[in-house]
């Protein structure tokens, strides 16, 4: 990644800010729907939190399964 230097969007940055551009989008909160927990830590850092997890360590759970997830593994928040 720093080869390409600050500006470079991976994927779970680029995704929001393309459904946040989006003209029919009623609740911009819609573009946020997958919670982020650090891999290192098995610490939910929740749906904004993201940034402070360093490439590869996010995993992704859409925030409908949250409640299962915290039941099947051991995440902290």
């Amino acid at each position: 990644m720093a080869h390409f230097g600050p500006d470079l969007l991976l994927g779970y940055e680029h995704r929001p800010c393309i459904k946040l551009g989006t003209q029919h989008l009623d609740d911009p909160a819609d573009a946020y729907q997958r919670v982020c927990v650090d891999l290192r830590t098995l610490t939910e850092v929740g749906l904004y939190g993201y940034h402070e997890v360093p490439p590869p360590d996010p995993l992704w759970i859409w925030a409908k399964d949250l409640d299962q997830a915290r039941k099947d593994l051991p995440i902290k928040h």
